[in-house]
């Protein structure tokens, strides 16, 4: 019987790229009063950047390019502490309250630097809507996923078996290995804004369920009820 839903954050419950482009936004606003710059030049050269190179390195190449002489490290604080306005999927919605109105626990499991993470949650205002929540980072280096100390805690929060939880994530890279070794049921949501719609893993790592829809959770819990 399940007792429990979990799900991951970034583009599970919501889209991360809102997040990302807000983000990159502020510090372009910061770059832009500190060196009087139009901040639509310096977000657009971040755009830029970030479709050429990813975002790892976006700051030191920008930066460079622009003759822009601001400590890197001063401009990844600003990003780390941004809240840009973000908000839940319309589905995701749905979905969290009507499992708490059919007597459900919910958590999140999710991975990332600790007050960005939690800066997230606080802006989609999603503690309203679940009873646990786990941000690996917050354990240190070392227990993002797949690692199971996450599973191995939210099961202990909730005072539930393992067995009687369902993870629902986007990224069969962490998000299903961790939770099924230690009993977890799985589920991958494919929406458009997962980057691993095509990845595949062996049958033992992958989900036990695919949904396109968050709302598809009800015709798992129907199923597993039978």
């Amino acid at each position: 019987m399940i007792k429990a839903i979990v799900f991951d954050l970034d583009d599970t419950l919501y889209s991360e790229k809102d997040f990302v482009y807000g983000a990159f936004e502020i510090v372009s606003e910061f770059i832009a009063n500190k060196k009087n710059l139009e901040s639509k030049f310096i977000f657009e050269q971040m755009m830029k950047t970030l479709d050429a190179h990813g975002r790892g390195k976006i700051f030191d190449i920008v930066c460079d390019e622009n003759s822009i002489d601001i400590p890197i490290d001063d401009l990844v604080e600003v990003y780390r502490n941004a809240k840009p306005k973000i908000s839940l999927f319309v589905e995701s919605l749905e979905i969290l309250k009507f499992l708490k109105k059919e007597g459900y626990k919910t958590g999140i499991i999710t991975d990332g630097i600790s007050i960005v993470q939690w800066n997230k949650i606080k802006q989609l205002d999603i503690k309203t809507y679940v009873d646990n929540i786990i941000v690996t980072g917050d354990f240190g280096d070392g227990f993002s996923k797949p690692n199971t100390k996450s599973f191995i805690e939210m099961a202990r929060l909730f005072n539930v078996k393992p067995c009687e939880i369902i993870y629902v994530g986007d990224n069969p890279n962490k998000d299903f290995i961790g939770a099924r070794e230690i009993g977890y049921k799985t589920v991958q949501i494919k929406n458009k804004y997962s980057e691993y719609g095509d990845l595949q893993l062996e049958k033992k790592y992958g989900p036990d369920y695919i949904i396109y829809n968050l709302l598809d959770l009800i015709l798992i819990l129907q199923e597993i009820k039978k």
